[in-house]
């Protein structure tokens, strides 16, 4: 019925872009193979070494690095937050990211602001008796204008940009580094932590971490169109196993159908469930192999079997 909406969380909002992130981090790795020439990927920015004719590819992959996911990230978080006032949100969310260069962070902290700047000056306008066209002119092009300038006179994109950044080294760091951050021997070389992680990994995404904990750090790894570490562990530790057990699960299916086949009966125990089973297997081969998802196609055969699940921790 007409019961009160829910707003969704900033996190939500946050894995909602993945598919801009992806689109940047692809597009800009094509840009540095095939248009830039001898362009250092280990140095700040983009480098020096770029022919003139590139010149403009440079300008384009400096737009996508510093401001297309943050823009994203401020239009998405507005327009999910203020859903109701439509295009007037959007048009007020695109002037504001422009002070959210570099910080995919700020993009949504500013498009919540935006988001409740936007109602409540529309409700200003209308209590003040301000005309239409005016209204639509102050909310959606004043308030945009407003925000983007607070931000930047107040220096938020620096700090925010700081924590991207931070967050990055930490996870980015080898084994040793980390543990000399922490504290522990700087002796230690990191023996275990792998293990110990992709173990992590595999219980994490069966308790409902994936999406609040490992895919919000992938994407801020991504904030600058490059690809991600733990993006990397996700595809060895849970997608890559999900489409192990399901290999085996077709493997053991036609193994059983075979010796039905050999001695005579016809048909394998329980066939319904072994029906569901293979179809479920199969498309989780699939998908995982060809789009790096569906891990969840896994999760019957690890929770009906321990030998299973323990061999798919160790898998991790």
């Amino acid at each position: 019925g007409g019961g009160v909406k829910v707003k969704p969380q900033l996190k939500s909002v946050f894995d909602t872009c993945l598919p801009a992130f992806l689109a940047v981090c692809v597009f800009c790795r094509v840009v540095k193979y095939y248009l830039l020439v001898d362009c250092d990927e280990h140095e700040e920015g983009l480098g020096s070494k770029i022919s003139d004719e590139n010149e403009s590819w440079k300008t384009l992959l400096t737009m996508l690095q510093w401001y297309a996911l943050p823009m994203v990230c401020c239009v998405v978080a507005a327009i999910s937050y203020a859903p109701e006032q439509g295009s007037t949100v959007i048009m007020s969310a695109c002037i504001a990211a422009v002070g959210c260069r570099g910080s995919v962070l700020g993009g949504l902290a500013v498009g919540w602001l935006v988001s409740w700047m936007v109602s409540r000056s529309l409700f200003a306008c209308i209590r003040l008796g301000v005309p239409a066209t005016m209204t639509n002119i102050l909310v959606a092009g004043g308030t945009g204008s407003i925000i983007s300038l607070f931000v930047q006179a107040t220096g938020i994109m620096s700090v925010m940009h700081k924590v991207t950044q931070t967050i990055r080294v930490i996870v980015q760091s080898s084994p040793a580094a980390a543990a000399a951050a922490l504290g522990l021997s700087p002796r230690w070389d990191g023996s275990g932590l792998g293990f110990a992680f992709g173990c992590l990994f595999c219980y994490g995404s069966k308790v409902g971490w994936y999406h609040t904990i490992f895919l919000p750090v992938i994407l801020v790894e991504m904030e600058r169109g490059e690809p991600s570490v733990w993006g990397a562990v996700d595809e060895c530790t849970l997608v890559l196993v999900s489409a192990g057990i399901c290999t085996a699960n077709l493997l053991v299916h036609h193994t059983i159908t075979k010796e039905c086949r050999t001695t005579g009966t016809k048909t394998p125990p329980q066939p319904s469930r072994t029906n569901a089973d293979t179809a479920l297997s199969r498309r989780g081969v699939l998908i995982n192999l060809l789009c790096g998802d569906f891990i969840e196609a896994a999760y019957p055969s690890m929770e009906r079997s321990a030998i299973v699940n323990l061999f798919a921790y160790l898998a991790s």
